[in-house]
């Protein structure tokens, strides 16, 4: 994240040049889907910090081994959130 929010600074200050408007305007929608990501991750976490252990357990088991696209997509399932499976 921190190598894209240095690209857009860069993209913008010379913006101004020929054709730069084309590779700004990608880097924004780029950008913008960085930050969705971001924010998803963000209501996860924020949704299983709102829960106590034994729902954390119940929702994910002991953890061992569980891969972070399975935690997401429990996480998501009792949000409401993605297929239901």
């Amino acid at each position: 994240m921190n190598d894209l929010i240095e690209r857009l600074r860069y993209e913008a200050d010379i913006s101004d040049r020929p054709g730069q408007m084309d590779r700004l305007n990608a880097l924004a929608d780029e950008f913008a889907a960085a930050l969705e990501a971001a924010r998803e991750d963000a209501e996860r976490w924020r949704a299983l910090r709102e829960m106590d252990g034994g729902e954390i357990y119940a929702l994910l088991g002991d953890c061992d081994g569980i891969h972070p696209e399975q935690a997401d997509a429990a996480i998501d399932r009792a949000r409401g959130k993605g297929v239901q499976s």
